[in-house]
């Protein structure tokens, strides 16, 4: 935080936080800053808290990723991904990657070991996973 603190005073450049509501709450300490984020908080001109993924955006994003699939599909990805857009974009990422790997299994079969790279399994496991 020093850093960018440093940032902005030295060269008056904007910095842009984007995080997770902790990240805000860190800051914030709940409603009111932090009193040693004081200073870096006394900076900031514009304090939002975005609304996570929609629902709909997480449609439009697997439909972009992996084309028309099954809506029991999609529902499955939804489930396994809630609404964080970080854990949607690297199942979405792994089920590409697996899918080029394995071009004759259906996606339907790749999201629960993708759910489970995306977790940190180790790539071996999960080709080992497909080819059995």
């Amino acid at each position: 935080m020093e850093l960018l603190r440093y940032v902005y005073d030295r060269g008056r450049l904007g910095v842009v936080l984007i995080g997770t509501l902790r990240l805000y709450e860190i800051l914030t300490n709940g409603s009111r800053p932090a009193s040693m984020l004081e200073q870096l908080w006394s900076r900031v001109g514009i304090r939002e808290l975005l609304p996570g993924l929609t629902e709909y955006g997480a449609r439009q994003m697997i439909q972009m990723t992996l084309g028309r699939i099954p809506e029991i599909t999609t529902k499955q990805i939804l489930r396994q991904t809630g609404n964080s857009i970080r854990r949607l974009t690297k199942l979405l990422e792994q089920v590409k990657e697996l899918r080029e790997i394995n071009d004759d299994r259906e996606v339907e079969e790749l999201i629960p070991v993708a759910g489970t790279s995306a977790l940190g399994m180790p790539r071996q496991v999960e080709i080992a996973k497909l080819s059995v």
